[in-house]
């Protein structure tokens, strides 16, 4: 017996010529069997031989992978299948294999992942095969890529998508390596940050600003950790964050509620601890706070603040000298300061004001305020009034400015004592404000 050929998907079986005439069939076959019996004519030097041939076709993918032996008998028709011949042939075998596969990336990759969004990979064949085979991708059981290459974009609907890399013959398929193609990036400019307000006073007893700051999952891989620094030091992460409603971003939130006024600055910073890369995201939030306390009025060296009948500081006549108000602390702080002392008025930028008075001063123009009080005329006791006046209480009335917008005011023109508090605009009543009585 001899085995014939292997094709890619057949194996052939021929029997060899014998003498005597006798006829070979195999009943180990289950396929068919091609049978043929013919005379080998006699020669000069040979008699005459007979040749019984059989052959079958089998599939090499039903034999599999491996090593398969062939054995040749000769059965008599006489013996119904009785054994009276020896094996006529050595067993003729043959090696039925798959190629040898390997995966290679171009890229770098970092704890399992690919650093980027996107990658090139190979399927090969690195060892030869019977009958010949080649390297292909699949997903699942579906063929993917092209002459062994294939392409593999991130995709945030499939963080880890899952190839195998499998030989392929006439034998079938044989699985090889699989590769999960996990990706590792985080786009610039790609973190958003907002708060619940960018301006808020302290003193309407709201001191706390929501600050949320998200990525989307288009813009990152893995899961990010989002950390929170006010003005600079951490202030809290990092730590993972969740999940929008919509499953499109990962967010983090941080409350922020400072004691002082003042500008804070929010930073957020989103981080792949894959790589250690990371982007950062800031806001600026506005905390406005007033004055601690209310202005403070220096004159003649002596220094009194708020509204108290103990703000009492008599000066000799003839005295020479300063008023300032000055107003410290609060947030933002005092852009203009206006100071009234008698009929002199300043406002100065910043949070100082000063008026330079003196005594005679301020008593002739409380006295020239109730010349203009009437036309009646005066009876001695209105005109001693009137002396009197001149030794009262001359109040310097202190106002912080409303706005950045302040202008300088020119001196406002005399008026009566009584004018003063008529002369305050509209909601000056709000701002912080000293007196102070100055006695002659």
């Amino acid at each position: 017996m001899t085995l014939q050929k292997i094709h890619e998907d057949q194996a052939t079986v021929v029997v060899a010529p014998y003498w005597p005439n006798q006829e070979s069939k195999s009943f180990k076959f289950i396929n068919d069997l091609v049978y043929s019996h013919t005379t080998i004519p006699a020669t000069v030097t040979t008699p005459v031989y007979y040749r019984s041939q059989c052959s079958t076709n089998m599939s090499v993918e039903e034999l599999g992978e491996g090593t398969h032996s062939f054995l040749g008998y000769i059965y008599p028709d006489v013996t119904h299948g009785e054994l009276l011949a020896k094996r006529i042939t050595p067993d003729k075998t043959v090696t039925l294999s798959f190629p040898q596969v390997s995966i290679s990336c171009i890229t770098n990759m970092e704890q399992g992942y690919f650093i980027g969004k996107s990658v090139r990979c190979t399927c090969r064949a690195t060892s030869d095969s019977y009958p010949r085979g080649s390297a292909q991708w699949y997903k699942g059981d579906k063929t993917v890529g092209t002459n062994g290459g294939l392409d593999i974009t991130y995709n945030k609907n499939n963080p880890e998508q899952v190839y195998t890399c499998e030989a392929k013959s006439t034998l079938g398929r044989k699985p090889g390596s699989t590769l999960r193609a996990k990706f590792a990036f985080i786009d610039p400019d790609s973190v958003q940050i907002a708060s619940s307000s960018s301006k808020v006073n302290l003193c309407d007893n709201n001191n706390q600003v929501q600050v949320t700051c998200d990525i989307s999952r288009d813009h990152v891989s893995p899961a990010p950790t989002f950390s929170f620094s006010v003005d600079g030091p951490r202030s809290q992460g990092p730590q993972p964050g969740t999940d929008s409603s919509d499953g499109d971003y990962y967010q983090s939130r941080f409350s922020l509620s400072p004691d002082v006024g003042g500008q804070y600055e929010v930073t957020c910073r989103v981080t792949i601890t894959v790589t250690n890369t990371w982007q950062d995201k800031s806001t600026q939030i506005t905390f406005n706070k007033p004055p601690p306390g209310p202005p403070q009025v220096t004159v003649g060296g002596q220094t009194y603040q708020g509204i108290s009948p103990s703000n009492i500081l008599t000066l000799p006549e003839d005295y020479i000298g300063d008023v300032t108000c000055r107003v410290e602390g609060g947030y933002p702080v005092a852009h203009s300061t206006q100071l009234k002392c008698g009929n002199l008025t300043n406002t100065d930028v910043g949070n100082t004001a000063t008026v330079r008075f003196t005594t005679d001063t301020l008593t002739r123009y409380m006295d020239e305020g109730k010349k203009h009080e009437g036309n009646k005329e005066e009876d001695p006791t209105k005109a001693n009034r009137r002396g009197q006046i001149a030794e009262k209480d001359i109040r310097v009335y202190l106002y912080k400015a409303k706005s950045l917008s302040a202008k300088r005011h020119k001196p406002d023109t005399a008026g009566s004592e009584g004018d003063l508090p008529a002369r305050r605009q509209k909601g000056d009543k709000k701002k912080p404000r000293a007196t102070v009585e100055i006695r002659k």
